[in-house]
C-alpha cells in the first residue's frame, strides 16, 4: 500500500527529527555525563548513598509507624 505524498513527507520529517534528537542526546551525555571531571575522582558508595537518600548508610531498616525499636 502506497502512502500519500503528504503522509510520506510527514513520516520522513518525524524520522529525521528523531534521529537528530537522539544524536544530540548522545552528544550531550557523552560530553557531560560519560566521564568524571577528574581522573582520580572516586567516591565511596556509602557516602554517595548517604548524600542522595539523606540517611546514614548503616541505619536500621525502616520501621512502620508506631513500632518501637528493639
Amino acid at each position: 500500500m502506497q502512502l500519500p505524498s503528504f503522509d510520506r513527507r510527514l513520516a520522513l520529517e518525524i524520522t529525521g527529527v528523531l534521529i537528530v534528537k537522539c544524536a544530540l542526546l548522545w552528544l550531550a551525555w557523552n560530553a557531560w555525563f560519560a566521564h568524571p571531571a577528574a581522573k582520580d575522582m572516586n567516591m565511596p558508595t556509602d557516602m554517595v548513598r548517604q548524600q542522595i537518600l539523606g540517611v546514614a548508610a548503616s541505619s536500621p531498616a525502616l520501621r512502620t509507624p508506631g513500632e518501637t525499636p528493639k
